[in-house]
């Protein structure tokens, strides 16, 4: 028995006539749409022109992920820190002690918490890795904030 096909072959579910007339009918999906709580999962990434190789970076990593996790109100299995040393770097002219560091966050981040962020992590780098807070510089993202809102 030779199957014609439906009439939409895009549709899920429905009824189609075979050759002889028979009608065949086509099981239904039902397309369940699941819904999950956006997770924030910030990711902080730090470059310094300071070797790590002389200081212990254990501290700077726990202390950044308490921090971060405080700050943006999200459990420490969330948060991811990267470290990167001997980067070169110049700032303002020279190239004394600094830091330039990223935190992307998928949503959680207002002013306050930016403040927030810069103070804690600059107070941080210059306790462990004797980085003045003036030559930190930290860019904060939130991917929330441009989403793209085409209906393509």
């Amino acid at each position: 028995m030779l199957l014609s096909k439906p009439s939409n072959p895009l549709a899920i579910g429905g009824n189609s006539e075979s050759q002889s007339g028979e009608v065949i009918r086509f099981p239904t999906r039902k397309v369940l749409r699941v819904t999950r709580k956006r997770r924030k999962m910030p990711c902080l990434y730090i470059s310094t022109n300071i070797n790590l190789d002389e200081h212990n970076i254990d501290p700077i990593f726990s202390e950044a992920t308490t921090a971060i996790s405080s700050i943006i109100g999200k459990p420490e299995k969330f948060v991811m820190v990267i470290l990167k040393g001997s980067v070169p770097i110049s700032f303002e002219g020279n190239k004394e002690p600094a830091a330039y560091a990223e935190i992307v966050s998928m949503g959680g981040i207002n002013s306050e918490v930016k403040r927030k962020l810069i103070s804690t992590i600059g107070t941080i780098l210059q306790s462990k890795l004797s980085i003045p807070r003036t030559r930190f510089f930290l860019k904060v993202f939130d991917t929330t904030l441009f989403r793209n809102k085409s209906k393509m």
